[in-house]
């Protein structure tokens, strides 16, 4: 530890005594008093130097995981707010490998407090907050160890060999801690949670983090999907939409079956109905993501609808005399992508063509 983070640790040494108090007042002023030293807060502290004494006295010693279980309210939300903060904006002062080391220890710290608990039934983590915190945490955290969604200018100093291969253990090691936990938080009655859960549906999805987790276990993810797409907000349905497209998009092995016995009656029969133009749009997007995937040399093994395929494309088609107009020509537009994809699947003798494009039929 420098100079500058031990006379750090020397001021605050007292607030980190009072984490392990048995007081709950003791502990939350403690905590309290951490978060005015983090960067926006009433008194920061230097970046650097607080990111190390963090890391040693706090993420190190799992303390502020274990207190994301404490018996106050206040605590777990307070503890919560600081790790994000840790995870977004502090590790980045430190070394790289060692923030890299950081970021992937700290994921299976959360990860496990997270399934533990948002990934029960009933939850048990009660307040509707720091569920929200705990999942916006969760997502902080695999983007930082996966570099999915890294700012510009910010991206992590990987090479293949140790920083890439570190951020896959870690996140192969958590898979089904985040993969049930959120299943389950898709579930939550709090709007936000579900939106929140869904991009990360959408993120656990990408190539680069964990599909073939999400495809393990595409069976909870979709069913708590295709519930919320009866949610009375819009956007919640809308990013349902997205994140479901994400989810199958990871492969599976029966996709007719899964088309007409689970996706066809909620999609075809009610979402296609759907009184908000951004729904349809989302879902004539998602049906033509999934033609277009079949169609492609890369993915056409991980994912064929078969005898589903022509109600699948009617879906896209009915797109093309929708209500909104601007919602028909996005329709149209993907018509005119998978004909496309069918005219080189034909010229190649193959299975696939629509060019690099094909795939930005997920956009918002």
């Amino acid at each position: 530890m420098d100079g500058d983070a031990a006379l750090l640790r020397q001021r605050i040494q007292r607030d980190l005594n009072a984490l392990r108090d048995e007081n709950r007042a003791m502990r939350t002023r403690a905590l309290k008093r951490l978060v005015k030293l983090l960067p926006g807060g009433a008194t920061p502290e230097d970046p650097e130097a607080l990111a190390v004494v963090m890391h040693e006295c706090l993420v190190e010693t799992r303390l502020l995981t274990r207190l994301l279980g404490d018996e106050a309210e206040k605590c777990r939300e307070l503890s919560a707010q600081v790790l994000l903060a840790f995870a977004d904006d502090l590790s980045a002062e430190l070394p790289p490998a060692l923030a890299r080391g950081a970021r992937a220890a700290l994921l299976g710290q959360v990860a496990e407090v997270a399934r533990a608990r948002i990934g029960s039934t009933p939850f048990a983590e009660p307040a509707e907050e720091v569920r929200l915190q705990l999942v916006k945490l969760v997502q902080a955290l695999v983007c930082a160890t996966s570099g999915e969604g890294a700012k510009d200018g910010d991206a992590m100093e990987t090479t293949e060999d140790d920083a890439g291969d570190e951020g896959r253990r870690a996140l192969e090691a958590s898979a089904e801690d985040l993969c049930l936990a959120c299943a389950r938080a898709l579930a939550d009655n709090f709007p936000e949670v579900k939106r929140l859960c869904a991009e990360l549906v959408v993120l656990l999805s990408q190539p680069a983090v964990l599909p073939s987790a999400v495809r393990k276990h595409q069976e909870p993810l979709v069913r708590a999907l295709l519930l919320n797409l009866g949610h009375q907000h819009s956007k919640t349905r809308t990013v349902t939409l997205k994140a479901l497209g994400a989810a199958v998009a990871c492969g599976c092995d029966a996709a007719e079956r899964l088309w007409t016995q689970t996706l066809e009656p909620v999609l075809a029969q009610k979402t296609l109905f759907d009184r908000s133009s951004n729904v349809r749009r989302q879902l004539y997007r998602t049906a033509a993501s999934w033609l277009l995937l079949q169609l492609e040399p890369a993915t056409a093994a991980s994912l064929r609808f078969g005898k589903a395929e022509p109600a699948l494309l009617a879906v896209v088609l009915a797109g093309c005399v929708d209500t909104h107009d601007q919602v028909a020509e996005d329709a149209e537009r993907l018509m005119e992508k998978i004909g496309e994809a069918y005219e080189e699947g034909r010229r190649s003798g193959g299975g696939g063509g629509g060019g690099d494009d094909a795939m930005d039929t997920t956009a918002a």
